[in-house]
């Protein structure tokens, strides 16, 4: 509604500016007040565009996905500054670091249930949270039983 209104301002000026062809600074003056509403129109543009992009965002599942994503990396960065802060060398140390002190909501991407050989259940990490541990910090996750199962919880 307002941009049709300053269309119409626009329109209107540049109809003046044709009427005084001949005096150059009222034609001047015209063009001006039309080139101020035409700025004027860009910019309302502009933040409409803004509008209806961030709403399409909101009702898009590519917003879950960049939130999704960029809270992994928020939860990994996490993980590997408690085991750098706590001299750890094992994974199995940062695990029980988070059992011990009930912070395994701060990973609720990360978490999972693992099965290794006989021992069901014990709290850890997805295998492919793990690799990017170990990829991160230029370790081998060697030494370990090797997990038979990973479930997401």
């Amino acid at each position: 509604m307002e941009l049709d209104k300053l269309f119409n301002r626009k329109q209107e000026a540049l109809k003046n500016a044709k009427k005084f062809i001949n005096d150059d600074c009222k034609y001047n003056s015209f063009i001006k007040l039309s080139n101020n509403i035409q700025e004027e129109i860009t910019n309302l543009t502009k933040i409409q565009i803004e509008k209806d992009t961030n709403l399409m965002l909101r009702n898009s599942p590519l917003r879950d996905l960049k939130y999704n994503l960029m809270d992994e990396e928020r939860e990994l960065n996490e993980y590997i500054d408690i085991y750098l802060k706590n001299g750890f060398k094992e994974h199995y140390e940062v695990n029980d670091y988070i059992t011990k002190n009930n912070l395994w909501d701060n990973f609720s991407n990360m978490r999972s249930l693992n099965d290794h050989r006989g021992c069901k259940n014990i709290l850890g990490i997805l295998p492919k949270f793990y690799a990017q541990v170990c990829k991160r910090l230029n370790i081998e996750g060697a030494g370990g039983s090797p997990l038979d199962n990973a479930t997401h919880y």
